[in-house]
């Protein structure tokens, strides 16, 4: 096995074991060989959240492994319009393209670590994200309507007092998947709030952009 570095006016090829033997590693230690196969297998398990692919790109993926183009637009509507995340319950996709697709791809949800609902009917929420990293959100109830406030980072850069995030370190911003969970989520609690509460009205959301 030989590792080649590129720097700006030339390539180096190095041997492996040359490396081994100047560290004075054993190129066949059990624990080196165990290490590497573990890398390895991590990193032959990571795979790109589906999500990430725009429509021309998900066109691009079906026409790659011989599908339909409009199995793209299928993809994309359980993807964006039904929020599924799940590959197998996208039903009118045959089973083997399901498979395929678990193969390739992963889906990272948001979840609802926690929901807080305050005398006022505001539900202040905790999401955490596939990193583990945690966002909040809120709703806020009005007399024609309901308002979700949601993140667009991980932590922020202000320091509002009324805001949890307010005393987290900005680490980065989210990307669309994760916004949009967000207000799937928030949506799905403010239609069970107005049912309990025979009241009708529109979620408007506003985002938070620090």
């Amino acid at each position: 096995m030989r590792i080649i570095c590129f720097g700006h006016h030339c390539s180096i090829s190095v041997n492996v074991n040359d490396l081994f033997r100047i560290w004075g590693i054993h190129s066949r230690d059990p624990y080196l060989i165990s290490g590497i196969m573990i890398y390895s297998s991590i990193f032959a398990k990571m795979k790109k959240d589906i999500r990430k692919l725009g429509l021309n790109e998900l066109k691009d993926y079906v026409l790659k492994k011989r599908l339909p183009r409009f199995r793209a637009k299928q993809i994309w509507e359980w993807l964006w319009v039904r929020s599924s995340h799940d590959f197998a319950e996208m039903s009118n996709l045959p089973l083997s393209v399901r498979a395929q697709l678990a193969e390739d791809f992963d889906i990272l949800p948001i979840t609802v670590q926690a929901d807080q609902m305050s005398n006022d009917g505001t539900i202040k929420f905790a999401f955490a994200l596939h990193d583990k990293s945690l966002v909040e959100g809120v709703l806020i109830p009005e007399k024609d309507r309901m308002t979700a406030c949601i993140s667009s980072q991980v932590g922020c850069s202000l320091s509002c007092k009324f805001c949890a995030t307010g005393y987290m370190d900005r680490k980065r911003n989210l990307d669309s998947a994760e916004i949009y969970d967000q207000v799937v989520e928030i949506k799905t609690v403010s239609y069970t709030h107005l049912r309990a509460h025979e009241t009708r009205g529109n979620l408007v959301c506003r985002l938070l952009l620090e």
